[in-house]
This record gives C-alpha cells, sequence and structure tokens, in this order.
C-alpha cells in the first residue's frame, strides 16, 4: 500500500508543475502578442517610411526612378530579413542535433565504462583490455561520425541515388 505521505507530496509535485505550466503558457502568450503588435507597427512604419522616401525622390529624380529606387530598398531589406531568418534557423537545428549527438556520446561512453569495469573484474590480461578499448574507440568513433555526417535536407528525406544536390 502506498503511503498517504506519498500521495500528498506527489500532489503537491502535480500543483507546482501545473502551476508552473500555467506561468509558461502565460508568458509565452504575452510574448506571442507583443511580437505580433510590434511587428504590425513595425510594417506600418515601413510603409510611412517608403511614402515619404518615394515622395521625396519623386520631386528630384521622377516618378519612375523613385518608384525603381524605393522598390529595390525594400527588396533589399527583405532579402536580408530572409537571408536572418534561415541562419537562425539553420542555426537553432544544429544545435539541437549536437546535443543529441554529445547525448548519445555520453551514454555510449557510460556504457563502454561498465564495460570496462566488468573486463577488469574478469581479470583478464592487459592486451585483451586493450583490445576491447580500441574496439570500444572505433565503435563511438563510427557512431559520432554516423551522426555528423548526416547531409540535413529540408524535409528530412536521404537523397536517393542517381539525383543530384
Amino acid at each position: 500500500m502506498i503511503s498517504t505521505g506519498l500521495i500528498d507530496d506527489l500532489i503537491a509535485v502535480v500543483q507546482a508543475e501545473a502551476g508552473r505550466a500555467r506561468i509558461a503558457a502565460r508568458g509565452t502568450a504575452i510574448r506571442a502578442v507583443s511580437i505580433g503588435l510590434a511587428s504590425l507597427l513595425l510594417v506600418l512604419a515601413l510603409v510611412f517610411l517608403s511614402v515619404g522616401t518615394y515622395s521625396t525622390l519623386s520631386i528630384a529624380y521622377g516618378t519612375l526612378v523613385a518608384g525603381a529606387l524605393v522598390g529595390g530598398g525594400l527588396s533589399i531589406v527583405a532579402l536580408m530579413i530572409i537571408l536572418f531568418a534561415m541562419l537562425l534557423a539553420n542555426r537553432k537545428a544544429r544545435r539541437k542535433a549536437e546535443a543529441q549527438a554529445t547525448l548519445a556520446r555520453a551514454a555510449l561512453s557510460g556504457d563502454m565504462a561498465r564495460v570496462m569495469c566488468g573486463v577488469r573484474a574478469l581479470d583478464l590480461s592487459p592486451v585483451a583490455i586493450g583490445l576491447a578499448a580500441l574496439a570500444a574507440g572505433v565503435v563511438a568513433g563510427l557512431a559520432s561520425a554516423q551522426t555528423t555526417d548526416q547531409p540535413e535536407t529540408a524535409d528530412n528525406t536521404q537523397p536517393q541515388p542517381g539525383s543530384s544536390g
């Protein structure tokens, strides 16, 4: 039978985690609304800036040249935003993959340490221990190479033989 103290402790932990989750959700919602509102105001400011720039340039250079200059400037800004977003997305995916590989290597290292303790407990010769360590190193190296040499594709599929890219 489970003691009442344990059940009370479990209830307290669940309530604390639920409260923490509510606070995190509220913070996420506030950030999302704030970012949305700031983005809307930024777009509105960009529209007014573009209209003002066009008006000023059209007086000096004519409407066609002014339109081309403002359109070209906005295109450059859009390309910079796309490039920045692509760099951030790639960095986040790369960090996640590196963290997963580190965890896998740590688990493998822990397994190898347990194997080595078992080998030592068997009282084997130093040559056998050295060969076991060499085999463990080769396996760890191959596992590491497989996790880092995988090509990243947009839809997480492997490239087909004979296809370019």
